[in-house]
């Protein structure tokens, strides 16, 4: 099938560093095709949303036919493919962790569950992720109840699953990720943000009915001279 425009959404707050080294990556990559970037930034302080920031942008903005959710510190290398067919797409096989020097990480400095990862990154449900729009129209968006770290990517894993997909992964040698340094953000298992995904998240089944409708923001487009390139601020209106 050949798709006639890619919307890559980068969800985003405070990392200029890593957002400088993606952007000229991915416009190299997508400079034969037809393609735009939307960068979803959080403009307030409070908890990171990044399922709403994603919802927000592909629901209003992105004009694409294919849309690529992406973490700002991953970056593809020259093998990575973000093609898509009739299901669901983790263009990451392998990542590999690097320091502040550009160099892979010592084992001993990665955190423990993502040390393998340079071989394979198994069932892991982050990093990047493709859903066609209509795909994506038809699990009715991700799950806005997220607020802070973890466990977002995995309900959507599972979202994909109980409308009839099974995500493709691709081989190895073309699923290649550079992850970028920061501090590992886990808040620890006590953190009331933390304990309340673990909440949203063993309610899956009953959290199914909220999706792209329930996502609100105050949003400011603003229009940047780089070419093909969408920024939006986006404000929580939540009380």
């Amino acid at each position: 099938i050949s798709f006639m425009k890619y919307s890559i959404i980068i969800t985003y707050r405070d990392r200029e560093k890593h957002l400088s080294q993606l952007l000229p990556v991915l416009q190299e990559k997508f400079k034969d095709k037809d393609y735009e970037i939307i960068i979803s930034e959080q403009d307030d302080d409070r908890k990171f949303r990044k399922n709403d920031l994603y919802n927000i942008a592909a629901r209003d903005y992105a004009t694409g036919d294919v849309l690529i959710f992406h973490d700002v510190d991953c970056i593809p290398d020259e093998n990575v493919t973000y093609e898509i067919k009739d299901q669901p797409v983790y263009p990451c096989r392998r990542a590999i962790f690097l320091d502040e020097n550009g160099k892979p990480k010592d084992m001993e400095s990665i955190p423990k569950g993502y040390q393998n990862f340079r071989n394979d990154v198994g069932e892991h449900s982050g990093f990047v992720f493709m859903l066609t729009k209509d795909m994506w129209k038809k699990i009715g968006g991700l799950n806005p109840l997220y607020r802070g770290w973890g466990l977002e990517d995995d309900d959507t894993r599972e979202r994909v699953r109980v409308y009839g997909y099974e995500w493709y992964r691709p081989e190895p040698e073309v699923g290649t990720f550079f992850i970028l340094p920061h501090e590992d953000n886990h808040p620890g298992v006590e953190d009331k943000y933390y304990l309340r995904n673990v909440e949203v998240a063993t309610n899956f089944q009953e959290n199914l009915k909220y999706g792209m409708g329930a996502s609100l923001g105050e949003v400011t487009k603003f229009e940047t001279d780089i070419e093909n390139l969408v920024w939006l601020k986006i404000k929580e209106v939540y009380e």
